[in-house]
């Protein structure tokens, strides 16, 4: 059975969502937890493109929007343009090997997260100023390294047969 594009990148955003608020948030080191709709964006980012990366992370962007008190639209912002960053890094011959591409996503999520804490202050949360931002971007970069490999191939499923990595010649 094959199924559309679309009804795959939903599956795939709301079972990423769901292993966050389930399980994912109980994995926690220091208190802080990966964030795994921020590695769905840099995945979609790495695997179909700017503009595939771009819309992605804003959908997982959206999903952890729902799940959270900041206000509403930041993680979206936050997770479109880490997406893009990412499609438009991938485009290089840097991410070709397993290691570059581990690299390319512990970078990309913890520039994200490093994103989001400046704008979450622009807007106002001074209530992340208590937080460890160091030891919160270390942690979500080393878990988006760990899980790039897996997260990679969840993306090539769900965009089809049509996208192909890079470092891989169709």
């Amino acid at each position: 059975m094959n199924l559309p594009v679309p009804l795959k990148l939903v599956m795939v955003l709301v079972t990423a969502a769901l292993l966050q608020a389930g399980i994912v948030s109980w994995l926690n080191v220091g208190g802080y937890v990966p964030d795994l709709l921020l590695v769905v964006a840099v995945a979609a980012g790495v695997v179909g493109g700017v503009d595939r990366g771009a819309l992605i992370g804003f959908g997982a962007g959206l999903c952890t929007d729902l799940m959270v008190t900041t206000p509403f639209g930041l993680w979206a912002l936050v997770g479109c343009l880490t997406g893009a960053a990412a499609g438009y890094v991938s485009g290089t011959s840097l991410v070709r090997s397993p290691t570059n591409r581990a690299m390319t996503f512990a970078v990309a999520v913890g520039a994200g997260l490093l994103a989001f804490a400046v704008l979450a202050r622009l807007v106002g949360q001074a209530s992340l100023g208590t937080i460890d931002l160091p030891l919160a971007v270390v942690t979500g970069a080393v878990a988006a390294g760990i899980l790039s490999r897996i997260a990679s191939r969840v993306l090539t499923w769900a965009l089809g047969p049509d996208v192909v990595p890079p470092g891989r010649v169709p």
